[in-house]
């Protein structure tokens, strides 16, 4: 088994393949979680096009899938080397940047993100939960609002909306944030919370 994705690889190479096959594969196993072939699907496809910023990016978020931290963002710097507007590898950086404790670079990341694509619902949605981390909760507040008008779904977004209410003191939307996003999907965590704030 471990020969496969090199077999795939030279698979894909013999029959010359075509970019948009490669990349066909490469978002199908990515998708089914398929990590290893969806990585040389991608690799076909960077050896196609060694411009595709967005392969580039892809292959940054398998590696952090597949936990080998040293070459996402080696990825991610090349998307953005070809690219440097592409939101959604300013927000991945952004995220490398606020788990590295770089929380100036990760806001300035995600804040760039933001004025790329000024609907990315996960760079606000990131954005609010670093502000929440940092302790800048109206900051937080704003970013997880906008974050929910562009994904009403979002039960994370209510949850840690309904964390910063409550640390400005705002108990009753708090609790009603927490109800909403118990009811978009239940955890233990958010009922515990609302239980131990709430009642």
């Amino acid at each position: 088994m471990k020969n496969k994705p090199k077999f795939l690889s030279f698979l894909l190479l013999l029959l010359g393949c075509s970019n948009d096959d490669c990349l066909q594969q490469a978002q199908s196993n990515f998708i089914k979680g398929n990590y290893q072939s969806a990585l040389v699907a991608y690799e076909c496809v960077v050896r196609n096009n060694p411009e595709d910023y967005i392969a580039y990016n892809m292959i940054g978020m398998i590696y952090g899938q597949m936990g080998n931290s040293e070459k996402v963002g080696k990825y991610i710097d090349t998307a953005l080397y070809i690219n440097s507007d592409y939101a959604y590898a300013n927000l991945n950086k952004g995220a490398l940047a606020a788990v590295d404790g770089d929380t100036v670079t990760a806001l300035k990341l995600l804040s760039k993100a933001i004025s790329i694509d000024v609907n990315y619902q996960d760079a606000y949605f990131n954005r609010g939960i670093l502000y929440e981390n940092l302790g800048n909760y109206r900051e937080a507040i704003q970013d997880l609002r906008f974050s929910l008008m562009l994904n009403k779904e979002d039960h994370a977004a209510y949850y840690h909306l309904g964390l910063c209410l409550i640390k400005l003191n705002n108990r009753d939307e708090a609790c009603a944030n927490f109800t909403k996003s118990l009811s978009i999907f239940y955890t233990d965590e958010v009922k515990k919370k609302k239980e131990l704030l709430c009642m």
